[in-house]
């Protein structure tokens, strides 16, 4: 039996923050539409977070459209549990057309500049189409890690949720991005050894003239570029943040920096200007975004 084909308006893949926000601005429109998403509303933050995670903006910066943030703590962090009731209540408000539990196949063009939506035992035609999954749906672990010694413990931050799930012993982190800082973070406060691997990130104050810095890029219209505007000036590496209970920020410079050796690869060294193995850290690794 061929596959029950629904036609529709627009399609939305995704049931998370950019996909929620594309249907409350369809549904404001009286435009028909349907959101698919292959788990639950906010899934990718239900299944690839660890257990101390909180997000890097202040609870004042959750605005999407229509459902501004409106709780006692506005210079906060929300971790996974509130940010999930945030997204939840967000769908709630205005009855986001989510089926979950719906994976998409496959996509294809079809007739008179519509699409095909394949799901399974099911199919959709749509005149237009949000893919809204998000940039980092897979993994990234560096070649390297294939190489590792078999005594090496190594993971992803997919992978990892305490310090009390490692082995023991210390910990190198390979990534300087908001995983990496924030569960090294997690992981010296529980008494590890931990050595960071930075790469090109570069990083910003938490709070300037006593306010958060986030917050002054709000209200000086940086966030209000269209990520698409080939005018849109571009950073020449990434900007991050690490907190812990909403506040501690490190300073990388102190903890390891990268020297080029032969060959072109880097190498950690420690402040003192040593070279160092991960063997001499106890042999234990996290590979962070």
């Amino acid at each position: 039996m061929a596959p029950v084909l629904e036609r529709i308006d627009t399609v939305v893949i995704g049931a998370g923050q950019a996909g929620l926000a594309a249907s409350h601005e369809l549904s404001a429109r009286g435009i028909e539409h349907v959101v698919l998403e292959r788990g639950v509303v906010g899934h990718t933050w239900r299944t690839r977070r660890w257990r101390s995670f909180r997000i890097v903006s202040p609870n004042s910066l959750n605005l999407l459209p229509g459902y501004a943030y409106d709780g006692p703590d506005p210079d906060g962090f929300l971790d996974t549990t509130g940010l999930l009731a945030y997204l939840e209540g967000y769908a709630a408000s205005f009855r986001a057309p989510v089926r979950t539990g719906v994976p998409v196949v496959e996509i294809r063009p079809a007739d008179g500049d519509r699409y095909r939506v394949k799901m399974d035992g099911s199919q959709l035609e749509a005149h237009h189409l949000v893919v809204a999954t998000g940039a980092f749906g897979d993994r990234r672990v560096p070649a390297l890690a294939a190489n590792l010694a078999p005594g090496i413990h190594s993971i992803h931050t997919d992978d990892y949720w305490a310090p009390e799930d490692l082995p023991a012993g210390g910990v190198l982190v390979v990534g300087s991005g908001q995983s990496g800082l924030q569960i090294a973070d997690e992981l010296a406060r529980s008494g590890r050894p931990v050595v960071v691997a930075v790469g090109r990130h570069g990083w910003v104050p938490r709070r300037v003239y006593g306010r958060d810095q986030m917050r002054w890029r709000w209200d000086t219209g940086d966030y209000r570029s269209v990520v698409a505007d080939p005018e849109c000036c571009r950073a020449h590496c990434a900007i991050g943040l690490a907190l812990a209970d909403g506040g501690v920020g490190w300073r990388i410079t102190s903890t390891v920096r990268m020297i080029r050796v032969s060959g072109g690869a880097r190498a950690p060294v420690s402040p003192e200007g040593r070279g160092g193995e991960l063997d001499s850290i106890g042999g234990r690794a996290v590979c962070g975004d």
